[in-house]
């Protein structure tokens, strides 16, 4: 969600969505207020870089029955937000983060201030190069990625209508990322790994027909042909008991496979703490005759 295609952020500034909010200059986190300055924070977040009236911004304040000051109050809450902001802005200046014209307010943030942007980026390099067959440096980009998450997206305004869209949609991202990252764990053969941690994902998505292939897939290339069909069975059982619908062609491809035997082998690695692929002795390739 990049909202200006020019950096007009002030050098040090970033800002995070990623769980509770948070500004910091650098190294140092700034106090933004109380809920009321946050929730507007988030909420120009959310658009993007374009402008946000004052009503709208008292709606999201008071949503049922606004003070007659709300006008006043919410602009006030601007003014604390422009101070964390922009914290050197001489009096009377015009804001260059915090900006104001006849629609009302924006945020002029560069592509590299958010939490969100940076995390879009570095998942979509890392899904580009798991497509290009660069599984390890796939594998780096997706940590990186999904280390900046710190909880749930907008964590600070969770009650808000305003974010519901948005805080879905990052999820629905970090979701296919984490499931992109194992796929990268699978084809670097860190296998033992990928089998515990698909199966962990399994458990919160168990809808997830990619997934399901994926362990079926480490699981056979750990040796276990048995339990990678008991995978490919469960998965089939789930999709037609809780959704209706038959498996797609992948995990069918992957069934006839399994079976004969014609998945190619990788050698074995092992992931270190900072969940790098490392060398290790690889396992023999199973024998099985090729189509």
């Amino acid at each position: 969600m990049t909202m200006s295609s020019e950096s007009d952020s002030r050098p040090g500034l970033t800002l995070g969505v990623l769980g509770p909010t948070v500004v910091r200059h650098g190294d140092r986190a700034v106090t933004v207020g109380g809920p009321a300055p946050r929730t507007v924070l988030c909420r120009l977040v959310v658009a993007s870089g374009r402008f946000v009236s004052i009503e709208v911004l008292v709606d999201c304040l008071w949503p049922h029955d606004p003070p007659p000051s709300a006008r006043v109050t919410a602009q006030g809450y601007l003014s604390v937000l422009r101070r964390a902001l922009e914290p050197d802005r001489a009096p009377r200046q015009p804001g260059r983060i915090l900006v104001r014209d006849g629609a009302g307010y924006a945020l002029r943030l560069g592509p590299r201030t958010l939490d969100a942007d940076r995390f879009g980026t570095a998942a979509a390099h890392g899904r580009d190069l798991l497509a290009a067959g660069e599984a390890r440096s796939a594998l780096a980009r997706f940590d990186a990625a999904l280390a900046l998450w710190r909880g749930r997206a907008y964590a600070d305004c969770t009650d808000h209508e305003f974010v519901v869209a948005e805080s879905h949609r990052l999820q629905e991202l970090r979701t296919g990322a984490i499931e992109n990252r194992l796929a990268a764990l699978v084809e670097v053969g860190a296998h033992d790994t990928a089998v515990a941690q698909l199966r962990a994902f399994l458990s919160d998505h168990p809808l997830r027909e990619r997934a399901w292939t994926l362990l079926a897939r480490a699981l056979y290339r750990t040796g276990r042909q048995g339990d990678a069909l008991m995978v490919l069975y469960e998965a089939r059982n789930r999709l037609l008991d809780e959704v209706g619908v038959e498996p797609g062609p992948e995990l069918a491809e992957l069934h006839r496979d399994i079976l004969d035997q014609t998945l190619t082998p990788l050698p074995a690695v092992k992931i270190n703490r900072r969940g790098a692929a490392g060398s290790a002795q690889p396992t023999p390739p199973r024998a099985g005759r090729r189509r």
